[in-house]
């Protein structure tokens, strides 16, 4: 939001059977957008992919040069001529009455799923024991958001998952009993993957701290996407540093996961978030295709997403605008295994966290996925979250928080 506009507090009484219920409310004048105190704001960038599909081996036709359904005949994909996926009617066989996994009912991936059963004409249903399975139908399994508790399930024929759990499930092939079907950026090019956010009310109140988390952390993307292209014995020591605090990965897995992970902080080195608005207009159009978006005042996407991407500090940080005066401490949610956070741990393990005077304090929760994050950062119990695009928007949107 523009920092030149001033907020007021206004009073939006509701009264259901009788009763007024109170919601404050601060709203920009000037663009009549609406933020209540669990309102939450999209920062910054983190990846445009980062996640895979995986497939029982022994449903996948070794013969093949688009993964194909060995039962069926039929491919999972149509492939077009820049050698990206695109999924239609023509590929329904292949899905029909298959269970897939993904981490959380709120999560792209989840979304992307949905998206495909959608593209091809498929019911979608979710999986419990005892479901009989139906051929028009893509049935999915939420909730599975590890390694463990994927190899543990027996009753999914595949998945979709975060890097570098993706790698692990198909580097052990013979092991695990899964492959590879796709990298969810051959078939989605224009997902928005991971976002920064921050709740909105002490934003408003922290800008420049913001500027300065942001400035070390876009410094922190620069120089890991230097290694990544450049590497050396830097990045064999990237590795090293990754592998200490994944165990369990091999050394190839996560050298994998990282060619499948494109690390931002903005659209470009302005920190401009233009591209990102965009983005979360189109994001949120599919939401509500896809029935997760379902809030009946949810009818200007491009208004949202001007509402709910805020560049201001960004902008600043990439400006060189950003303090290095004073200490304060910001609080994150603790970090799960996740390639996607390496310019987080980058940039602490650097020490560009404290020259900026910022003290990075992990606060402990169950942070399964990017829908427990929403709900800390909402309470304010946290400052800074770390998610994919669709847990804060849906949470917005549904919850009415953001109103435009």
């Amino acid at each position: 939001m523009n920092t030149r506009l001033i907020a007021v507090i206004v009073a939006a009484v509701i009264v259901v059977g009788g009763i007024a219920v109170y919601f404050a409310f601060n709203q920009d004048k000037t663009s009549g957008v609406k933020y209540d105190d669990k309102a939450i704001n999209a920062i910054g960038r983190m990846n445009n992919d980062g996640s895979g599909m995986f497939i029982d081996s022994d449903l996948l036709s070794p013969d093949e040069i688009i993964p194909t359904n060995v039962v069926t005949g039929i491919p999972f994909f149509t492939l077009l001529e820049d050698g990206s996926y695109a999924v239609s009617e023509e590929n329904k066989g292949a899905w029909g009455g298959l269970v897939f996994s993904d981490p959380e009912i709120h999560s792209i991936q989840h979304a992307q799923l949905v998206g495909i059963a959608k593209a091809i004409g498929l019911k979608v249903q979710e999986y419990t024991d005892g479901t009989q399975k139906k051929d028009d139908t893509l049935y999915y399994i939420s909730d599975l958001y590890t390694f463990d508790l994927i190899i543990g399930n027996d009753s999914i024929d595949g998945g979709i998952i975060w890097e570098p759990v993706h790698q692990k499930l198909i580097s052990d092939g013979e092991d695990t009993g899964y492959a590879e079907l796709s990298p969810t950026k051959k078939i989605f090019d224009w997902h928005i993957c991971s976002i920064i956010g921050a709740n909105h009310k002490w934003l408003e109140k922290n800008r420049d701290v913001v500027t300065k988390f942001l400035a070390a952390y876009s410094e922190a993307t620069e120089i890991v996407n230097e290694i990544i292209e450049e590497g050396g014995s830097r990045y064999e020591a990237m590795i090293e540093s990754i592998l200490e605090k994944a165990p369990g990965f091999t050394e190839e897995e996560i050298k994998n996961a990282l060619n499948n992970t494109t690390f931002l902080y903005a659209d470009d080195d302005k920190g401009s978030l233009s591209i990102l608005e965009k983005d979360v207009t189109r994001l949120g159009n599919y939401l509500k295709e896809v029935g997760m978006v379902t809030s009946e005042k949810f009818k200007d996407p491009k208004a949202f997403a001007k509402a709910f991407v805020d560049s201001k500090c960004m902008k600043d940080a990439c400006a060189g605008k950003a303090s290095k005066e004073g200490q304060v401490t910001v609080r994150l949610p603790e970090i799960n295994l996740s390639t996607a956070f390496l310019p987080l741990t980058i940039g602490e393990k650097l020490g560009l966290f404290e020259e900026y005077g910022i003290t990075l304090e992990y606060v402990k929760g169950e942070y399964t996925a990017g829908d427990d994050v929403v709900k800390y950062l909402m309470d304010g119990k946290i400052d800074i979250g770390f998610f994919g695009a669709p847990p804060p928007m849906e949470a917005m949107i549904n919850g009415e928080h953001i109103i435009v």
